[in-house]
């Protein structure tokens, strides 16, 4: 068997569970699977919850058309009009907009809401079976799931990428615009060397979730505990391994990334249980036991894989900073935050300050390097587009690096 590895690691010293940013598809109570209520991913119970399906109140906003109507549980004749209609697998979070974008189990409808508080209401983005024609015409139903939308990620490019059961469904939807847009990117190829572990296998490749990657690639957890890279480019699928350190009754439906770079795993049948994969160059996964932990269909964050390795890995660093040990991502930045990658090697506070062409200071942060590779964020969400330097500096104000960074 292959060995299990990501070629990712984390940055930080030290793994704590870190919670903030993700949340779940559960039901009302932990142990059910009415896929239909969103949560954040914690220790809390009602206190965290998001969006209760049953109980929804506000607006129905159709993108396509425009049109608004009200929603109760009162005013409800089909069961689409509740946001989440008849369950969900399928979660992103948008961090730039603070939207969670999800798809509806059997009748593929893109929907998002918005997390501001003055916002109750539910937005119809389209069908995916508009865009992605079912084969033969044949509905959804329980006898025929692989089309079926189950894993969904926010991608370091700024879109929302979705997959369907048997990976002959691959889309994306844009964001940034004011009507998204769903955008058929074709079907999913096995690389030869796979042997026969297949994308589109049934048995072993079926369900799961999928992260990100700052460097633009994907990575499915089926919910057979197999893990998947995807060049979102060539849709050419790498089969990486199985993880190791599950129990044969863990079924991976959640995926998450931490705010320390470690994946946070969720299971639909297993209350009270979750996992941590600590380090993803390898594919070991600890299983954690809290009793207020629901089980779930699905996870989001807003949060990327990275990587303590150079601009060899990460393809989107300027090359040409490799010696001075600081690196931009992505670049041009396009999802409204830069991250900036300190290679190891570098210690003390350091000033990261954003510069227009005429030179005026537009944002300043800081950051202590300890010496080992870490990464900051930089939001450039109130930026207006066009180019920027960033210009590093050390505790003695020397400069340490300066970097072309285009935002758009």
């Amino acid at each position: 068997m292959k060995a299990p590895i990501l070629l990712f690691t984390i940055l930080s010293a030290g793994v704590t569970f870190a919670q903030q940013g993700i949340f779940a598809v559960t039901d009302l109570k932990a142990g059910g699977a009415a896929w239909s209520n969103i949560r954040e991913a914690s220790f809390n119970n009602e206190g965290n919850l998001i969006l209760k399906n049953q109980e929804f109140k506000g607006d129905r906003i159709d993108l396509g058309t425009q049109q608004k109507r009200a929603v109760s549980a009162q005013s409800v004749t089909q069961p689409g009009d509740f946001p989440m209609h008849s369950g969900v697998a399928a979660l992103a979070y948008d961090r730039v907009h603070n939207r969670l974008y999800f798809s509806t189990m059997f009748n593929g409808d893109i929907r998002y809401v918005s997390l501001g508080k003055d916002d109750p209401a539910y937005y119809q983005v389209g069908k995916v079976y508009a865009t992605i024609p079912l084969p033969n015409n044949v509905p959804v139903s329980a006898t025929n799931q692989g089309p079926v939308i189950t894993r969904m990620t926010m991608g370091a490019d700024g879109y929302v990428y979705g997959m369907s059961n048997d990976g002959n469904g691959f889309f994306r939807i844009s964001t940034s615009a004011k009507k998204p847009v769903i955008e058929d990117l074709g079907k999913l190829s096995d690389d030869a060397a796979n042997g026969a572990m297949s994308i589109h296998s049934s048995c072993s490749s079926w369900g799961g979730d999928m992260i990100a990657s700052a460097d633009g690639s994907l990575y499915i957890f089926s919910m057979y505990q197999q893990v998947f890279k995807v060049n979102p480019a060539d849709k050419k699928t790498t089969w990486l391994g199985k993880i190791q350190g599950l129990p044969a009754d863990f079924t991976v439906n959640g995926a998450a990334v931490n705010e320390d770079g470690s994946i946070l795993l969720s299971s639909s049948t297993l209350s009270g249980k979750y996992a941590i994969i600590a380090d993803p160059a390898v594919l070991n996964a600890t299983v954690k036991q809290h009793p207020g932990w629901y089980n779930s269909s699905d996870l989001a964050s807003g949060n990327l894989l990275f990587s303590k390795k150079d601009a060899v890995v990460f393809g989107e660093f300027d090359r040409s900073t490799q010696q001075s040990g600081v690196g931009v991502y992505p670049n041009p930045v396009t999802n409204g935050q830069v991250i900036v990658h300190f290679k190891d090697g570098l210690s003390g506070k350091h000033s990261m300050d954003l510069l227009d062409i005429s030179g005026a200071v537009q944002q300043q942060s800081s950051v202590t390097l300890n010496g080992q590779a870490q990464r900051v964020t930089m939001r450039t969400g109130v930026l207006a587009q066009g180019i920027y330097l960033l210009r590093v500096t050390n505790a003695q104000r020397r400069e340490v690096e300066t970097i072309k960074v285009m935002i758009r």
